[in-house]
């Protein structure tokens, strides 16, 4: 199994379903479950209950869900490194009926590790694989430089040539992709990263699939649509099975259906994160 080192967030995620269409002025029923959450901590919990060596680098609250996260992250075998931070656990919240979804957030920018933080490379750096979603190229410069033997994988769209050319691979959504790519096309935007010295890029499409891309073209890889509320964790859960796939070194192409398969669990359930993500060990991929 793979050792891998990740920096990012823990937060309570709020998801509530909608009984019935929601509207402007009056109590809205909702169906809410609770859970805990964070993109970073959600990949971190997947790759750990996939028995990979994890080492987790965050800050946290100094309130008792706080300390519960982190418990729930260690029975899944991660190791968590904590930066303490005064202030509650932040809360991510989504509200959805069958049209529409909205999600409000109260985490606070000194919420995230920053380069003052960063002693605590320490315990990752004998890494093989790395990943954030952390996309300051002031932060990122100085991470790669304290990591010189990880590859690190980004999950927020960079664009600076850089730390482009220090990364591994990115894996970002459509509105990611599109919030660099300005007045040019996806795939032209995509290519111009491979040419700054990207090894690879995945952008993940919601029910359309992927795209993948390296310096020998691009490859389109379509899903099954099926009708779902909330696409929340699929992301991460798909980031999980790209890596974990990257451990058990597979080829890229396999790689690229293991996230898939790991994002098709996930819309499975109610939450972000789910010990059925367990069966992707199975996986006709794996």
């Amino acid at each position: 199994m793979g050792k891998v080192g990740i920096i990012g967030t823990v937060m309570v995620d709020q998801i509530m379903q909608a009984r019935y269409k929601i509207g402007e002025g009056r109590c809205n029923k909702m169906n809410i479950t609770t859970a805990f959450g964070g993109a970073m901590r959600n990949v971190a919990w997947n790759l750990g209950l996939l028995k990979h060596e994890v080492h987790f680098i965050t800050k946290m609250g100094n309130d008792m869900t706080a300390i519960e996260a982190q418990k729930d992250l260690e029975k899944n075998h991660v190791f968590v490194y904590p930066v303490s931070y005064n202030g509650p656990t932040p809360i991510f919240m989504t509200a959805f009926d069958a049209e529409k979804e909205l999600m409000f957030s109260t985490i606070q920018d000194d919420y995230y590790i920053d380069k003052e933080d960063l002693f605590q490379t320490v315990a990752i750096n004998t890494c093989e694989y790395g990943i954030t979603d952390r996309n300051d190229p002031s932060f990122l410069r100085k991470l790669f430089d304290r990591t010189p033997n990880m590859k690190w994988i980004l999950c927020k769209p960079v664009s600076s040539s850089q730390v482009i050319a220090s990364a591994h691979g990115m894996i970002i959504n459509r509105y990611e992709m599109m919030s660099i790519s300005k007045d040019q096309s996806l795939d032209v935007a995509a290519q111009e990263l491979i040419m700054k010295g990207l090894d690879w890029l995945v952008v993940t499409l919601d029910h359309e699939g992927a795209m993948f891309y390296d310096k020998k073209g691009a490859h389109y890889y379509p899903i099954e649509e099926k009708r779902v509320y909330s696409t929340l964790g699929c992301g991460d859960a798909f980031v999980s099975g790209f890596v974990h796939g990257l451990c058990e070194k597979k080829s890229l192409h396999q790689c690229m259906l293991l996230g898939l398969d790991a994002s098709d669990i996930i819309l499975s359930v109610p939450s972000a994160t789910h010990e059925k993500l367990i069966e992707l060990l199975n996986s006709k991929h794996a």
